[in-house]
């Protein structure tokens, strides 16, 4: 078992818990009007969510003093708005929203410049943090499944009720861990929530806990679990296969046609038969290698004939683990309670409609922040986040709404949508925006729920993020999302380049990317392929192996020629393992020496149906009769136009060959509407 200090504990629930986290620099700031005249100057400024290196560009452009950031932090991105405030007030204040300090840099003949830097000590800090939750999560997740070795598989009916009662009890009661005991068992609960939600999290969460410590410490350590019913070895539990045996499919939606009726009838009778003749069930378990987070595969077999397929993440992301516990620590989770009052002004007057940048849809509640501090003449500092959850539209009834389409010449300006905004019209395209966006309540209720505390300071409204450490661990910087998602013309559809580069991030940065990616345009599909990376490790450890690959290597595979597995690099073999551990089939022959890896990319236009362009009485017809594919096939081409929509689809195969032949490993695709190019 993990041996987790107390006092370590302690002390890091406490800086979780602290309504605004601040860095003590030792020593006076050397950003004084004293020893440099042109720090007395006052200026106005006003940055949306920038990354700091942009930032202090534009105000040593401004200004005329050299200030800069060391290139460790130079992506973190801050929000500055300020009235007529002397120079060396903004970059004390900026400096002091993230902990960070000023070094004054002196050279002969030349005017002193100032590095705005992280102490080493805060550093390891915020390293130590991000280790402790890995450890929680770790610790959480023993304890969680240690209380169900004595119960049975039968009994997850029982045991989800009992654990969603005493969740009730410990936190939606507002009661507070007031020990290391009662943090421990918080966690171990919200992890026992997780691992009871489906068959697949509670088939996983029960074997577990039959693991043996030498078990435990080999998952991890990184090994990948494949348990086999059908082997004469195999050590899952054959009450597990009963259960999905007996498992009861969801009943058929009411309102549908009565013959559509008896078709789907139909359907799920045999489903139901095929279910109960399921004799094989293999589990696939495993921490993932760069998240440490608990990911599975559940495969249920009749014979040859697959019954159920599917996995993803065990648990919560280890970010809602800190949050949960920053949550608990606050009772109802309100960070901003007890600074209601620094926001009264800052929210007194709604400002209007303006221009955003395109960039501003995918992060909606910094840029409108800024425009409050703005509007009401308030100087505001802070630093930002914005890859945590997603904006709700409204905290009383969370809605996004689709707004029409003008002025499609313009291409790059979007306004930023108000209940005062009549026709809800945007210049840009078919976009999904926030309907309350500029609300007040929005817009505290977004802070609020990603752990923003706002605090008043000499006339400052100062943000600072509860879960900070966690934060800039996973920040995807600013410019890969420009790279990404902001080309212009042919070069706006992602390569097999940019892929490589996502695919490196944790899955919880590519969760978070994803679903902020959903209020840009023509994303449909496309999110879902990015979710589908997130939560398929041994998709993501392809991408890493040809990523790990030698340039010579790399590029040979991308020109679809096979490269002998024992000749690629170290680190490409072993993630090309990881990946063939996840296999739920069976294992494929040979070895490194007798195998091939290659990569296919492909890129193909497809027509797709527009269900929403299809009459009802048509869509039902179809249904009942013949494919949609097959009725479209024998339509003229006038009809095929009128109920289809040209897209481009990007898909990347890897395959592994071996002398028996080849072995499709994993295939990914992205899907563009044709002439989303051209409007992004």
């Amino acid at each position: 078992m993990l041996k987790t200090p107390p006092q370590r504990v302690i002390a890091v629930f406490l800086a979780w818990s602290m309504a605004v986290v601040l860095q003590t620099v030792v020593g006076a700031s050397p950003v004084v009007p004293q020893n440099d005249p042109r720090l007395a100057k006052n200026y106005t400024f006003y940055f949306p969510p920038t990354p700091l290196a942009e930032l202090l560009q534009s105000v040593s452009r401004e200004t005329g003093v050299n200030v800069r950031s060391e290139r460790s932090i130079a992506q973190h991105r801050a929000i500055l708005v300020v009235h007529d405030r002397p120079l060396h007030e903004t970059l004390t204040r900026l400096a002091e929203a993230f902990g960070y300090a000023w070094r004054k840099v002196e050279s002969k003949d030349k005017p002193p410049e100032y590095m705005l830097y992280q102490s080493s000590q805060a550093f390891a800090q915020q390293q130590a943090e991000v280790r402790h939750i890995r450890e929680m999560y770790l610790r959480a997740l023993r304890d969680a499944v240690r209380e169900w070795a004595t119960r049975q598989p039968a009994d997850l009916d029982a045991i989800q009720k009992e654990v969603g009662s005493e969740w009730r009890e410990t936190v939606h009661d507002g009661k507070r861990p007031r020990s290391q005991l009662e943090i421990q068992r918080t966690l171990k609960l919200f992890t026992q929530l997780q691992l009871t939600q489906t068959l697949g999290t509670w088939a996983v969460g029960y074997t577990l806990s039959r693991l043996t410590p030498q078990q435990w410490k080999a998952l991890e350590a990184g090994e990948v679990f494949v348990l086999d019913s059908s082997r004469a070895d195999s050590t899952l539990p054959p009450e597990l296969l009963e259960l999905y045996r007996q498992h009861e499919p969801h009943p058929l939606l009411p309102g549908i046609p009565d013959d559509l009726r008896n078709q789907q009838q139909q359907l799920l009778g045999e489903e139901v038969a095929k279910q109960r003749a399921a004799d094989r069930l293999v589990l696939v378990f495993g921490l993932h290698p760069t998240s440490g987070r608990l990911y599975y595969q559940v495969l249920v077999l009749a014979g040859a004939e697959v019954v159920t397929f599917g996995g993803k993440a065990a648990t919560g992301a280890l970010w809602e683990y800190a949050k949960t516990l920053g949550e608990s620590s606050a009772g109802d989770g309100s960070s901003l309670a007890e600074n209601e009052a620094p926001l009264v002004k800052l929210f007194e007057k709604t400002p209007q409609p303006v221009p955003l940048p395109p960039t501003a849809l995918m992060d909606v509640t910094g840029h409108v922040l800024a425009l409050y501090a703005r509007e009401n003449h308030r100087d505001l500092v802070g630093e930002w986040y914005p890859q945590l959850p997603r904006e709700q539209a409204d905290t009383g009834e969370s809605r996004v709404e689709i707004f029409r389409v003008v002025g499609l010449g313009e291409g790059d300006r979007v306004l930023a949508p108000s209940r005062s905004l009549e026709a809800g019209e945007v210049a840009f395209g078919n976009v999904k925006l926030l309907s309350a966006a500029l609300d007040a309540r929005t817009v505290k209720g977004n802070l609020r729920e990603n752990g923003y505390v706002v605090r008043e300071s000499d006339g400052w409204l100062v943000v600072t993020q509860r879960y900070r450490a966690w934060c800039r661990q996973y920040e995807v910087p600013e410019a890969s999302i420009r790279k990404w998602f902001f080309k212009l013309g042919q070069e706006a559809q992602l390569d097999i380049s940019d892929l490589i580069e996502i695919a490196r991030l944790t899955p919880e940065q590519i969760e978070r990317l994803a679903l902020k990616h959903r209020n840009l345009p023509q994303t449909e599909g496309m999110t879902a392929s990015f979710l589908s990376l997130a939560h398929n490790p041994a998709r993501q450890s392809l991408f890493l192996a040809l990523d790990s690959a030698a340039p010579a290597h790399r590029q040979t595979l991308l020109q679809g020629t096979p490269v002998r597995v024992s000749a690629l690099a170290p680190a490409a073999q072993r993630y090309l393992r990881y990946s063939l551990a996840w296999r739920a089939s069976s294992p494929i022959p040979g070895g490194p020496e007798q195998w091939e890896f290659a990569v296919q990319v492909q890129r193909q236009v497809r027509d797709r149906i527009e269900w929403s362009k299809l009459p009802s009485d048509l869509s039902d017809s179809l249904w009942r009769h013949e494919s949609p594919e097959e009725w479209l096939a024998r339509q003229p081409e006038a009809v095929r136009k009128q109920f289809t929509r040209s897209e481009l689809v990007f898909t990347v195969s890897f395959v592994l060959r071996t002398p028996e032949g080849e072995h499709l490993l994993q295939e990914w695709s992205l899907r563009y509407p044709m002439g989303a190019e051209n409007a992004r």
